[in-house]
């Protein structure tokens, strides 16, 4: 059915964003966090060990303001989707509005564990539970998977980015060990062997934070390949979030009637 249809649509689109956006968030942060700069010190040089280091020093800024855009090619077309949103490190509470190029735009609340969706034109909301979903919803798992998959990680270089001199990291991730790592089951994981490694790019500034984070997967199903490639950017922190969840009198849960 074309509601249900557009509803599964935006919770992928919900689910890339929040694992981004939440993957660099920790369940905590210490003071005095290095810098790309000087991380060398207390990492050894090893660029693993300076990604590792990144999560702590973004949470410690509160929240953040960000960017989410995704392009997708499948069976000849390709398609861009984007939007902007706030999201809170500690309450793991945020908002997210996207649409497509030229489309109408579609809401997303995430809500601790929860996530909720609302296609455009549309007055209900659909809820979904993050964990059932291999925890990608839940930004201190994220953090924890992001380390335990993270290969290859190498430092590429500094470059600008909005002006500001950032360090670029690049790693990859073996699907199997994310599926194994996030815990995720059923089609979900058999998507994500379908496909090749995926390269990531991380993007940090002198105060250790993420301000870009950048993946490419590429899966395949029912002998279609679709490639996805996913960039958030942190533009503004320690910015006010109002997010909540919605009137529960206007949520249906994802599987009911």
């Amino acid at each position: 059915m074309p509601g249900s249809i557009r509803r599964a649509a935006v919770v992928a689109v919900a689910a890339v964003a929040v694992a981004l956006v939440g993957g660099c968030s920790g369940s905590g942060a210490t003071a005095g966090s290095p810098s790309p700069q000087n991380a060398g010190a207390s990492t050894g040089g090893d660029p693993k060990a300076l990604l590792a280091e990144v999560p702590a020093a973004t949470f410690a800024a509160g929240s953040v303001r960000f960017e989410v855009t995704m392009q997708v090619s499948s069976g000849g077309r390709d398609t861009t989707t984007s939007g902007t949103g706030t999201f809170d490190f500690a309450r793991k509470a945020g908002d997210l509005t996207m649409a497509a190029a030229g489309g109408p735009a579609s809401e997303v609340i995430m809500d601790g564990g929860n996530v909720y969706t609302r296609p455009a034109g549309e007055s209900r909301w659909l809820q979904m539970n993050g964990a059932a979903m291999g925890g990608q919803f839940d930004p201190a798992q994220q953090l924890d998977t992001l380390q335990k998959v993270s290969n290859d990680v190498r430092v590429v270089g500094t470059e600008d980015l909005r002006g500001e001199q950032v360090t670029h990291l690049a790693y990859t991730i073996d699907p199997a060990d994310l599926v194994e790592s996030s815990g995720t089951t059923g089609p979900a994981a058999e998507m994500l062997r379908s496909g090749g490694p995926i390269p990531g790019d991380l993007y940090i500034d002198d105060e250790g934070r993420a301000r870009k984070a950048q993946t490419t997967m590429s899966t395949t199903v029912g002998g279609t390949t679709s490639t996805a490639t996913v960039a958030v950017d942190y533009l503004e922190f320690g910015v006010p979030v109002a997010a909540q969840a919605p009137d529960p009198s206007t949520v249906d849960t994802l599987g009911g009637s």
